[in-house]
């Protein structure tokens, strides 16, 4: 099977998820050719290679693909240690079996019917022997792709063609073109650039520097003026001077096909879409009309002025018919309704949706929420600032990461607030997800495990549960990277249950009507979301086709991407755009986070204020007014009228009422209020945390702590030693020359028990919200082999593991590490700390536990600086008596002296402040 696409990042964490399998830096090593062939090698990160293109005209242009570094890792597989090659997110060449060599690979245009050759001009080589350069170990084969399925990893065999490692030049050409098809009469080509080729027989690698492809144009013809270019693709190309015009958003012809039970549910949304500017075309579908039929009129529609942009399809699979795709495992589809190039056509011209609905209630579910996603106004803007991401159980550290990735680099900057709904790290629940889409999220992404009726883990999720949702007004675009969840040929479906509950679910989703696989879908979901974010495309169905067409370029055009364009079909409208953050109201409050705040009892607290900006998005003048329910926060500037257009500041602060509350946490509610029109009211919480944990107890390791040690344990300078695997010890500490360390000299040892560093007895008892926070230089095997744990004992004897290695560990330099301890620690009189090396198993050593600068951090118990004014309304009055006496040998409710008790004592104080004012000045 050709597999040519693999992705390395996902790939190389799905090595070392294989069971007896460990990805590790043990001798990591970077490449770098010089100009003159010389080789270095050194530890640093190579660069993904710099693709620049000059010389771009109707006759071809030149393509320079310079090599910034090639990154080499040994690799621990059950079927022996290889070297893994690449650099960041590269894409791999090869067949199943195969090394698996890094390669560039990109997609460029080509006039119609033109003859298309190429000329490659090379650096001068560079020759490595990979024993040489410490690699003893052959490159590492690709392997097939692995289903979402639980047990498919661990028990996935290990894929190796030893014809392949007899062959003393592979790749055999530096650069390759593919012609892969027509995309809206525009002819696309797939460059591969290999500027890597291995010797198996020998075990070295020719490492070319610089690699430049002259490509040429002979011939051919310009695309037809009634069919535009899709407007992505000039993000896509390396030459977008020849796709001609492309259209833009909220226009162009919009077809219905809509089955004949729906004709008139479906009017009121074809006026909609005409509405906003759509032509919009409505081709009535008979009972039984076949997909062959249904594709006919389509085509007919093609190359002239009605060549369709959008394809919206109106009823479920009874009565228009899916298709059986032509890529791995037949998936389901409705591709085939959007490819106008013929025969095995899989590359899609037309934005496609379909209204997958059985009756004529749900139809009109799913149109209530598509326009008001579409048009508004949205009862709660604020919804379009959050998401919610959910991973799962199995392979975590791929869901986990994936998630991460969109998370750091497109939610966070774009001020989107992100729950990490997962259920390995964070102990997500189901009522969790409930609860977050209750609350209203744009974005609802999961990676895992799926079935056909249910999310099956991260949390788990069933149709009873979207049926059960509250989000009206609310509705996130949800995407299931998961099994079957996408089984549209059924009745109803898991994606289905989502698009056609009325009043609550989504107004648009994606699931796939086959397996999917972990490193497809984690390609998948980052190159979604580049899309949306770095390329600006925000209609669901351009940036689907767009989010393909790089899917394409990343992974090439073989068998599996064929799958994966097939099985994840839109329930939707294709020309639904993601809404902003602010909804299109007219009135939007920036930013959508609440303000938070903390600081000790008697403050001060940080950050003092917050500073909204409220904007007026209409072209008449708006008057607002914002306000508060807690007398702890003042609003400068709470009441304005703002210009057209306009915007204005409010800064909402902390003021010294806040210095009168005692340890606890405080919520209050920020309202906007847009009195012109009330279209954009919302509301921003603040949330203030009285007493926060402080360092109670510290160890700079200065001085030997003189704590209990097995084994190789020991305090003391480290050396530097080590790294067999992995990185080598510190040669000082994080602060200072020492340390304590499991083996100061080197690696721990094979075959090794659990050995412990035991602290002292640590004194918790009037201290809550209990942290130990350490600096950590820490290498270690995954734990199918070798294990480092920290636990936590209130006795000495009894000990709960707080931490352990849930994966290798490589730490090449320190950093500061925080675990929770509170449920142990927690006033309690003795607590006891303890880092435990081991067991490990019979190879690979690393270098194991080094630990600097421990720290205890507690909340001490505090006491508000007026204890009298127990309704914390600033005066010591007749409801505060009331409250003492209400409480008067009952209960501590009105217990002022800290005895624990509401008794006479307390009573003597409040008189004696009664009337007094405790603000502070």
């Amino acid at each position: 099977m050709s597999f040519q696409g693999k992705a390395l990042r996902t790939w190389a964490t799905l090595l070392g998820l294989f069971a007896s399998a460990s990805l590790v830096s043990a001798g990591a090593t970077t490449v770098r050719v010089n100009v003159n062939g010389s080789v270095d090698l050194n530890s640093d990160t190579a660069a993904a290679p710099v693709v620049s293109v000059t010389n771009t005209d109707n006759t071809g242009f030149s393509a320079d693909v310079q090599l910034r570094g090639l990154h080499m890792q040994p690799v621990k597989t059950r079927g022996g240690e290889f070297v893994q090659l690449g650099w960041p997110d590269a894409s791999l060449t090869g067949d199943v079996g195969q090394p698996a060599i890094p390669v560039v690979r990109r997609i460029f245009v080509v006039p119609q019917g033109a003859d298309v050759s190429f000329e490659t001009t090379l650096s001068t080589p560079a020759r490595l022997d990979l024993a040489e350069a410490g690699f003893t170990m052959p490159v590492i084969p690709v392997q097939a792709p692995v289903e979402k399925l639980p047990g498919a990893l661990e028990n996935a065999p290990f894929n190796l063609n030893p014809q392949a490692y007899t062959d003393n030049a592979f790749p055999a050409r530096r650069v390759e073109i593919t012609k892969l098809g027509i995309v809206r009469e525009r002819q696309l080509y797939l460059l591969e650039v290999r500027p890597i080729q291995y010797d198996a027989a020998n075990n070295s690698l020719t490492i070319w520097n610089d690699v430049t492809v002259n490509v040429t144009f002979k011939g051919g013809t310009a695309p037809p003026p009634a069919v535009t270019a899709m407007p992505f693709m000039d993000r896509i190309v390396l030459n977008p001077n020849l796709l001609g015009e492309m259209r833009s958003r909220g226009s162009g012809n919009y077809v219905i096909i809509v089955a004949s039970a729906y004709e008139s549910d479906i009017a009121p949304f074809a006026a909609a879409k005409e509405a906003q500017g759509y032509n919009v075309i409505t081709h009535v579908v008979a009972p039984g009309t076949s997909a062959t039929t249904i594709k006919s009129y389509i085509e007919s529609l093609w190359g002239t002025a009605d060549s369709p942009d959008y394809i919206l399809l109106v009823g479920d699979t009874d009565k228009i018919p899916y298709w059986t795709g032509g890529g791995d495992g037949s998936p389901a589809t409705d591709l085939p309704y959007c490819c106008m190039d013929g025969g095995s056509d899989w590359y899609p011209d037309i934005a496609l949706g379909r209204f997958s609905v059985r009756s004529s209630s749900e139809l009109a579910a799913i149109i209530d929420k598509t326009l008001l996603v579409e048009d508004g106004p949205l009862p709660d803007p604020s919804y379009t600032a959050k998401a919610a991401f959910m991973a799962s159980v199995d392979n975590y550290q791929i869901s986990e990461g994936t998630h991460n990735y969109v998370i750091s680099n497109h939610m966070d900057p774009n001020g989107i607030i992100s729950d990490k709904l997962y259920q390995v790290t964070y102990g997500a629940t189901t009522q969790d997800v409930k609860n977050s889409f209750n609350d209203g999220r744009i974005y609802g992404v999961y990676s895992g495990h799926g079935g056909e009726y249910s999310w099956a883990d991260g949390p788990p999720f069933s149709q009873s549960d979207v049926r059960s949702l509250t989000n009206a007004g609310t509705y996130p675009i949800v995407w299931s990277f998961a099994c079957v969840t996408g089984s549209y040929q059924l009745t109803e479906c898991f994606v289905e249950t989502w698009v056609r509950q009325a009043n609550k679910g989504a107004v648009a989703m994606w699931g796939s009507s086959v397996n999917s696989y972990w490193t497809e879908d984690d390609v998948l979901e980052r190159r979604l979301f580049d899309v949306i974010y770095w390329d600006g495309i925000r209609e669901l169905g351009p940036f689907w086709d767009a989010t393909r067409m790089v899917y394409l370029g990343e992974m090439g055009s073989g068998s599996t991407t064929r799958r994966y364009f097939e099985m994840y079909n839109l329930m939707g409208d294709p020309s639904l755009y993601v809404p902003l953050p602010g909804g299109g109201s007219d009135m939007a409050v920036f930013p959508f986070s609440d303000m938070e705040a903390e600081g000790q009892a008697g403050g001060p607290f940080t950050p003092e204020s917050k500073t909204y900006s409220i904007e007026n998005h209409t072209d008449a003048p708006m008057t607002y007014q914002v306000s508060a329910d807690v007398n702890w926060l003042s609003i400068d500037h709470p009441a304005g009228t703002i210009p057209a257009n306009g915007s204005a500041d409010v800064v909402v602060s902390i003021n010294n009422n806040a210095n009168l509350l005692g340890n606890g946490s405080y919520e209050g509610v920020i309202s906007f209020v847009n009195q012109t029109t009330h279209d954009g009211d919302c509301t921003r919480g603040a949330i203030l945390t009285v007493g926060v944990p402080t360092m109670i107890y510290s160890w700079n390791m200065d001085t030997d702590p003189g704590w209990t040690t097995q084994g190789q344990w020991a305090w003391g300078h480290p050396t530097g030693g080590g790294g067999e695997y992995g990185s080598h010890d510190p040669s000082n500490g994080f602060t200072g020359s020492n340390v304590y360390g499991y083996n100061l000299n080197g690696d721990y040892a094979n075959n090794m028990p659990e050995y412990h560093l035991t602290t002292d007895a640590i004194d918790c008892s009037d201290l809550t919200h209990v942290s130990l926070r350490f600096y950590r230089w820490l290498g270690v095997e995954q734990p199918t082999f070798d294990h480092a744990y920290i636990r936590v004992s209130t006795d000495g004897s009894n000990w709960n593991t707080v931490w352990e290695n849930s994966s290798e560990v490589a730490d090449s330099s320190w950093s500061q590490k925080e675990v929770d301890i509170s449920d142990i620690a927690d006033n309690q009189p003795t607590v006891y700390i303890r880092w435990t090396m081991g067991t490990t198993d019979s190879s690979w050593r690393f270098c194991g536990w080094n630990i600097d600068d421990v720290e205890i951090w507690g909340l001490e118990p505090g006491v508000p600086p007026c204890p009298e004014d127990l309704d914390g309304d600033g005066v010591v009055g007749q409801t505060d008596l009331g409250i003492l006496l209400s409480a008067y040998g009952n209960n501590a409710d009105g217990d002022i002296d800290g005895d624990g008790d509401t008794d006479q004592a307390d009573l003597g104080i409040l008189l004696s402040h009664y009337g007094e004012s405790c603000l502070m000045p």
